[in-house]
């Protein structure tokens, strides 16, 4: 029932992020020190607040689901020693790290830069693209303060929670090697959600493959725009995978 939690808690964040995703459809623009955002979804029919809010939402939920990662392997520790933390305390859990990131969320939000500087932008990059009618959005300088902490916060948050995990995953493999008073069936349902965890601790490597992307358009490659609309594809794929792995590792 405890751990139920965790995966339905799970279940949750990784359809949320996919539906930002499809809701919002977006293509990055990067002229350094800009970088901007053309919103092709529905989302547009709404506004362009909306789009950006759902992007911001869905690189919010890609980090929440990394820290779910580690809860899990935190999680799979305490059972090991018989101090396997009830339901409430992982709903109370949650919700402190949801609160935690609410400031951050609005930050997202400041972040943007006036629409007439972001068209104008985007008109000199692509002077066919006629952003004037385009639902748009971005930041004209991201090496200001208040862009700096938002790109600090994807950047960097990640490689901390990676570094708990690879802690953490240790910690339970060397209770699992050391534990005696444990039936063979028992250590081995144990092993096989290790690995679970940790295949799912690999998937959002994928972000590589954005941040990749994202690199070569810094970088000045020709631009393409596949490989703009490539940039946050990463960032949904471990949300789209991960319930197949669920149902394949935790099955009746």
């Amino acid at each position: 029932q405890t751990y139920s939690v965790l995966l339905f808690n799970t279940a949750v964040t990784d359809t949320i992020a996919c539906l930002s995703d499809a809701f919002s459809m977006i293509r990055i623009v990067v002229d350094r020190p800009a970088i901007f955002y053309v919103y092709q979804g529905i989302c547009g029919v709404i506004s362009e607040s909306t789009c950006f809010f759902l992007y911001s939402l869905m690189i919010h939920l890609a980090i929440h689901s990394i820290m779910l990662i580690a809860i899990g392997f935190w999680y799979r520790s305490g059972c090991c020693a018989a101090l396997a933390p009830t339901a409430l305390l992982h709903v109370s859990r949650y919700i402190r790290k949801v609160v935690s990131r609410l400031p951050m969320q609005a930050q997202f939000q400041w972040a943007d830069s006036p629409r007439d500087q972001v068209v104008d932008m985007l008109d000199y990059i692509y002077p066919t693209m006629n952003a004037t009618i385009l639902k748009v959005g971005g930041n004209v300088s991201t090496t200001e303060p208040h862009s700096m902490i938002t790109t600090l916060y994807v950047c960097l948050l990640p490689f901390i929670i990676y570094s708990v995990i690879i802690q953490l995953r240790k910690q339970v493999k060397n209770k699992l090697a050391a534990v005696e008073n444990m039936s063979e069936k028992t250590k081995s349902m144990h092993e096989t959600l290790v690995k679970a965890l940790t295949i799912h601790a690999m998937l959002p490597m994928s972000l590589c493959l954005g941040v990749g992307s994202f690199l070569l358009m810094t970088a000045g490659v020709p631009r393409n725009e596949l490989l703009e609309s490539f940039a946050t594809m990463g960032v949904t794929f471990p949300s789209a995978v991960n319930p197949i792995l669920t149902l394949y590792f935790v099955r009746p």
